[in-house]
């Protein structure tokens, strides 16, 4: 339900280096026009009040967490909800969200389809719930050049900082995509080389041969079946790393196999070293015996293959999840990979138009139910100007979205009785308190679930929320009982009145760690 008075929708925590440019765009709904006050925003920062978006670089080169209160009113009513700066290293606070252009755009990407998106997630109203990053992934690159030697953009892009200051003027966050190979997965060139002096002409495919321009290796697997998929002697990626900071970008998707500790280390120095705060997140198919450095390092890291939009995929995903719940913590998170939710086009392709994902609407609502309680980033991969009503209603669900943004990085662990699949009872503390519940039916009928206290090793809560259909339920019985259809879900947030009483959960990352 919309409701004309103001309410809070996004995120509560953020986090930043306190060197860096800030940018926090402050999820509100209601009707407009606003009137947006901010009490306790440290020295250097401010809040617009027109767009709700808060920007500026710290005085203070210090850490600090800083609680900030926010007050929202216009002609239907008011609000008031506080927000927590997190100035330090953990510079994502939550898991990320937003939209990267792979399963929509693939091989069609382009800076006026990146500027359509972004225009579109904030009149969608999607940007409002924390749909935030723009992410452009493979298939941009050009060749290298520039005051920093660096990979410059294809002729589908005339300027990509000023694609960054356009996505950043509408309060959003933009995100690319390298390797340290030679070359990408889908033929472009990479943040590496054999010498210093190469010249890929001489070995690229004719020109006649490309796809595009500057296609040099070919569509996937070409570029692998001719041996460049690996880490030249020559390493650029330093060089790729500056152009982005000047560029304005916020988010590296960095893809390769296998995601090594040592790779991993050599590019964070990189970003590191940039005057703005650059996430890193990792792709693809993290192994897990590298789980302790790859976790410390990364704030994102992929752990399966690619995704699918079929229910089979989705289930092979959310079922390896269990070996990586350990290893997440405040600001670093384990990615299940892009959300197959919408109208989708298809990977390594030329798309100029989309068909709607093959999950159905319940499979939808459990996939994202997972990956909710998991703690993936989301991030959109379909037509963001094009979302129907039962899409817009799945993704602005701001109870369901605050199960994946809380910062307290509790592990999910079954509760699925002996014999049950694992990913049919997720029980996971909530960082405010209480559990977080989920029912899912893995079968291909509609079934009645139970999930009892005994089982669930919990106290009787006083209090039962049901978040897809947002309601509060009357506790009842032994434990909780409902109706779930054919590869669908019940997600529910319980509380007790009394002080939280810890459950034997996994082992977190600081115990594994000894």
């Amino acid at each position: 339900m919309k409701s004309a008075a103001p309410h809070w929708t996004g995120p509560s925590i953020f986090g930043f280096r306190p060197s860096s440019p800030v940018l926090i765009r402050l999820g509100i709904r209601g009707d407009r026009p606003y009137e947006i006050r901010a009490e306790g925003l440290p020295s250097g920062l401010q809040l617009n009040p027109h767009n709700g978006c808060i920007t500026g670089r710290m005085t203070s080169a210090l850490p600090a967490n800083i609680s900030v209160r926010i007050e929202v009113k216009n002609a239907s009513g008011q609000c008031q909800h506080e927000i927590k700066l997190m100035a330090g290293e953990n510079i994502c606070a939550t898991p990320p969200m937003g939209w990267n252009s792979w399963y929509c755009l693939s091989e069609s990407v382009s800076e006026k389809a990146m500027d359509q998106t972004a225009r579109a997630l904030v009149t969608s109203g999607l940007a409002d719930y924390g749909w935030n990053y723009v992410n452009l992934d493979d298939c941009w690159q050009g060749k290298r050049g520039g005051v920093f030697e660096a990979i410059q953009p294809n002729q589908r892009f005339s300027d990509l900082g000023g694609l960054c200051s356009r996505i950043h003027a509408l309060g959003l966050k933009a995100g690319i995509y390298s390797t340290p190979w030679i070359a990408t997965y889908a033929g472009f060139l990479g943040g590496s080389q054999p010498t210093e002096d190469w010249d890929v002409e001489k070995v690229a495919l004719p020109a006649s041969a490309r796809i595009q321009e500057t296609q040099f290796f070919g569509r996937h697997p070409s570029a692998q079946e001719s041996g460049w998929h690996r880490t030249g002697e020559c390493w650029l990626f330093d060089r790729d790393a500056r152009q982005w900071a000047d560029w304005g970008f916020d988010f590296v998707k960095v893809d390769w196999l296998p995601t090594d500790p040592p790779t991993t280390r050599r590019m964070l120095e990189d970003l590191r070293r940039q005057p703005r705060d650059l996430v890193m997140s990792l792709s693809n198919n993290s192994p897990i015996d590298f789980a302790a450095e790859l976790s410390e390092l990364a704030e994102t890291w992929r752990t399966t293959q690619d995704i699918q939009d079929n229910w089979e995929s989705i289930l092979d995903v959310a079922g390896k999840q269990f070996a990586w719940q350990p290893w997440k913590s405040p600001g670093h998170w384990p990615d299940s990979d892009m959300l197959q939710i919408g109208n989708l086009g298809v990977p390594n392709q030329i798309n100029t138009c989309f068909k709607p994902t093959r999950l159905t609407p319940d499979e939808q609502r459990s996939h994202l139910s997972w990956w909710c309680l998991f703690q993936s980033p989301l991030l959109l991969s379909c037509d963001v100007e094009n979302l129907d009503e039962f899409t817009f209603e799945l993704l602005t669900n701001e109870e369901v979205l605050a199960v994946n943004q809380d910062p307290a990085a509790f592990p999910a662990q079954s509760r699925s009785t002996a014999g049950k699949p694992p990913l049919e009872i997720l029980l996971r503390p909530a960082g405010q308190g209480g559990w977080f519940l989920g029912l899912f039916n893995l079968e291909s009928s509609e079934r009645e679930m139970e999930a009892t206290w005994k089982v669930l090793g919990l106290p009787r809560p006083q209090h039962l929320r049901d978040l897809w259909n947002r309601m509060n339920l009357k506790p009842f019985g032994e434990g909780v009982r409902v109706k779930v259809p054919s590869h669908g879900c019940s997600l529910f947030h319980l509380r007790s009145d009394a002080p939280t009483q810890r459950v034997a959960m996994p082992t977190r990352r600081a115990d594994l760690a000894k």
